[in-house]
């Protein structure tokens, strides 16, 4: 894989995270067909093993190739309620952050964004794959 772009991903499947970076976070158990979110908060460390596998924040590693993160919506703040947690540019900080840390090639892109190289996944795509 030589480059990677998304929009508006949803990085993690961990309730227990999701919480603690937006406390409005609510979707996502039917997934494990759970009733509703508290139920998948509830039943976390049963669905661990699956978080883990299906969650791409877990599957971080240095040699990942740069990716770019692009996010519409408000700006991202973390510990926030925004108004649709489900594909918040929270996600994409949390993600860039434990992608900055192995030494992997990120662009997150949202508002907020001071000067981004790139406007949006095309234009990253473009611009890494004409290289």
């Amino acid at each position: 894989l030589y480059c990677a772009a998304v929009n508006g991903a949803q990085v993690s499947l961990d309730p227990q995270e999701l919480r603690e970076w937006m406390p409005n976070y609510g979707y996502g158990a039917h997934a494990f067909g759970l009733p509703n979110f508290q139920s998948l908060f509830d039943s976390r460390e049963k669905v661990l093993p699956w978080i883990k596998e299906y969650s791409p924040i877990e599957h971080v590693s240095k040699d990942d190739p740069p990716i770019g993160l692009f996010y519409g919506g408000e700006v991202p703040v973390v510990g926030a309620s925004p108004k649709d947690p489900t594909h918040s540019g929270i996600m994409g900080v949390k993600l860039a952050e434990r992608l900055e840390s192995v030494g992997v090639d990120v662009a997150l892109v949202h508002p907020g964004s001071s000067e981004p190289k790139y406007r949006n996944s095309t234009e990253y795509l473009i611009d890494h794959l004409t290289k």
